[in-house]
């Protein structure tokens, strides 16, 4: 069993005399079928993003305990990190459950972290309860006595939680000035990891999805065929990857299922229904997936 602890904040932030990069990345099934169309199906409900930005190593007590992290991993780090090109500036906090901001065009979602950030050493995360688009309210108090900082720069960035690659044999070296940093977003349900923090989860099936790719002529006389995709999800949208799929064809139409006839084949690791069949264009099938607790049913045609 796998078991997470709560990401630890990171609170560095870019050096302004570099680009920022955020790039989003679908996860695409790609699936030829047999009359050579290409069928693309998103796995993902939501693009993982990867910010990727150079920090300056400088000498404040955060940035060197985070590089004695860093610089001695093995393996990826586990961080609360500020989507800093989505970042914009508090201008009130008129309660302790309220920051006055701009949000329009920035990912600031409810249900998610966001930075309240004046340095490396003086920043805050909060939980984002209500956005608007000049106000964020959160779920808890906010703790700092944030205005008495006010009319300094005081930023307000989206965070994600993202894994980080250890360093390079080339970044290892202790003369570097700066680090150029990948952070690669966790997404809820990637890799048996659930949303919540705590042991590895198998992921409860909620829905089933068909997808009839081909439905036609085999181009022999007579033999027909028609395939199926089966995309299973759990409560939160996310794909299930691979789960362990039962299929059921009843033939309406056609000789008994045992005839030579009447074939049936399930590639892609049981992700995928295949049948041929000798019959006219009279012949309808009920075609049943169960995933779990979970059945549902296709017709064809």
């Amino acid at each position: 069993m796998t078991t997470l602890a709560e990401p630890t904040l990171f609170p560095i932030p870019p050096d302004g005399a570099f680009p920022i990069t955020i790039s989003r990345a679908w996860l695409t099934d790609v699936q030829r079928t047999r009359s050579g169309k290409e069928v693309r199906s998103a796995i993902r409900a939501k693009p993982a993003r990867r910010l990727e930005y150079k920090a300056t190593i400088a000498e404040s007590v955060e940035i060197t305990r985070f590089m004695l992290l860093w610089l001695t991993a093995e393996e990826l780090l586990r961080f609360d990190v500020p989507v800093w090109p989505d970042d914009t500036d508090a201008t009130d906090f008129p309660d302790d459950h309220t920051i006055t901001c701009d949000t329009r065009w920035r990912e600031f979602v409810a249900g998610e972290k966001a930075i309240i950030w004046f340095d490396e050493t003086h920043c805050e995360l909060v939980t984002i309860d209500i956005v608007t688009d000049d106000q964020i309210t959160t779920v808890d108090a906010i703790v700092g006595d944030w205005a008495a900082y006010l009319p300094a720069p005081l930023l307000v960035a989206p965070v994600m939680t993202a894994w980080l690659a250890p360093p390079t044999r080339e970044q290892r070296t202790p003369v570097v000035e700066h680090v150029t940093l990948t952070f690669d977003e966790e997404l809820p349900g990637v890799a048996g990891i659930d949303a919540s923090i705590g042991d590895a989860v198998t992921p409860t099936v909620d829905h089933l999805l068909f997808e009839t790719i081909d439905n036609g002529f085999t181009g022999l006389p007579g033999l027909r065929y028609f395939t199926i995709n089966l995309f299973a999800f759990d409560a939160a949208g996310m794909r299930i990857r691979e789960p362990a799929v039962t299929w059921a064809v009843t033939a309406t139409g056609l000789l008994p299922v045992t005839d030579p006839s009447f074939r049936q084949s399930f590639p892609r690791n049981r992700q995928q229904c295949h049948v041929e069949y000798n019959g006219d264009a009279d012949a309808t099938f009920d075609v049943a997936a169960t995933v779990g607790a979970v059945t549902a049913h296709q017709p064809i045609p």
